[in-house]
């Protein structure tokens, strides 16, 4: 069994970490990311778009693909068929970074 770590659990709940999240309850003022591409932080942006991230998305896809899957996969794929790579995935990310 793969062990589960609270950004893992952040990420497919959306409870916490983005910047979407904290300023829907007003505890930061902006939900852009800090990345340049002007969006806001959402789970689908830090999975799909966030270009401080694209190494660590690189590698996902990449280990993905090889399976014989097609990115991107639905979220529920990442959480279930994918659960290995989307976990590393999460834990490579530096949340504080974001």
């Amino acid at each position: 069994m793969i062990p589960l770590s609270a950004e893992f659990t952040a990420m497919v709940t959306d409870h916490g970490l983005t910047r979407s999240y904290l300023h829907r309850f007003k505890v930061i003022p902006d939900s852009a990311c800090p990345c340049g591409l002007k969006e806001e932080q959402t789970i689908n942006h830090i999975i799909l778009d966030c270009t401080q991230l694209e190494n660590e998305r690189r590698i996902l896809r990449n280990a993905i693909v090889r399976t014989g899957d097609t990115w991107p996969p639905p979220f529920e794929q990442l959480t279930r068929i994918h659960i290995k790579m989307f976990t590393k995935f999460v834990r490579s990310v530096d949340f504080s970074a974001l």
